[in-house]
């Protein structure tokens, strides 16, 4: 007989509690490398006065910095009142 004592449905459950274990295995390994939200004290938070700008948007800018020796991107957000136009008037 091909699949030994088990027999076909055995063998059937075996794969399949196999791939269900993997399927699980990978599901866990996915969720613990998922990135995390950092909260970084803004003191260690390091922008010279003139920060290099890296891009810019609608909703604020993105500057070089530096955090605990390390360079970083920061991105600084306008406030809520100024509208697009008052960024464009800005760069004028």
């Amino acid at each position: 007989m091909l699949f030994g004592k088990l027999g076909l449905a055995g063998f059937l459950a075996v794969v399949i509690i196999g791939v269900s274990i993997l399927m699980i295995i990978a599901f866990l390994v996915i969720r613990a490398n998922r990135l995390t939200v950092m909260h970084i004290p803004f003191s260690e938070l390091h922008l010279s006065d003139e920060s290099e700008v890296l891009g810019e948007g609608t909703h604020g800018k993105v500057l070089r910095g530096e955090y605990r020796g390390t360079q970083v991107a920061v991105k600084r957000m306008l406030a809520p009142r100024q509208s697009r136009s008052a960024v464009q008037h800005s760069h004028d």
